[in-house]
């Protein structure tokens, strides 16, 4: 072939050169110049010259070859959203080329299930990337926090929100089971009032809520 590709990131050299003939050899000119070892690095839009040795003799005409050699290609960037439905959204964030999961999708994002490390590269021109790894930590929504459904205060000292019981983690309060309003933990604690709470592990918070009654005994 007149002109042969190659990446950067191989270091090519006159050994990968491709010509057909007999103990073929390779040099710097289309006529004398310089015979060229095996080990000598490939440079972009160089032109190499082959010959052949038949039976001990050395061919007159050349064969021209063009070495074009890619650049080394950038490694793409990306992010992870690890959400609270037991899934990982993994996105690239900035490409140029085509891309390769280690999982073998070629989407810019992938959604995996499964903890892990990911890995991705990008391919420009026949020639790759080194690979860009990403771990994925997928969480989960937690149940609601465990108590007792009714509780009972007596009216003095006043009864806040704080005072509530409830088994859980990084607890929030609300006035409605869904929706809502929250409720500052300082706040007064209302007779035959219902509160709801939820917990937060490891930043998801529980989509069910435990629910309170209150009485409040003068």
């Amino acid at each position: 072939s007149a002109t042969q590709q190659f990446c950067a990131s191989a270091s090519p050299t006159v050994s990968q050169l491709v010509a057909s003939g007999t103990t073929v050899q390779w040099y710097d000119s289309p006529s004398y110049g310089n015979l060229l070892s095996a080990t000598v690095v490939l440079n972009d839009a160089t032109v190499y010259y082959a010959t052949q040795r038949v039976n001990g003799c050395e061919s007159v005409q050349r064969t021209a070859v063009t070495a074009s050699v890619q650049p080394i290609v950038s490694i793409p960037a990306a992010t992870v959203d690890n959400r609270c439905d037991g899934t990982s959204e993994l996105m690239v964030t900035s490409y140029e080329g085509t891309l390769l999961w280690s999982n073998g999708a070629t989407t810019s994002s992938i959604m995996v299930s499964a903890a892990g490390t990911y890995s991705v590269a990008q391919t420009i021109n026949g020639c790759s990337s080194a690979a860009y790894s990403i771990s994925a930590a997928p969480r989960t929504t937690p149940a609601a926090p465990t108590g007792a459904a009714s509780q009972s205060f007596c009216m003095s000292p006043a009864p806040r929100v704080l005072n509530l019981t409830a088994a859980g983690s990084s607890l929030l309060w609300y006035d409605s089971n869904s929706g809502g309003a929250s409720v500052n933990q300082r706040a007064s604690l209302q007779d035959n009032t219902t509160y709801y709470a939820t917990q937060t592990v490891n930043g998801c918070e529980s989509a069910q809520r435990l629910a309170i009654n209150v009485s409040i005994i003068s």
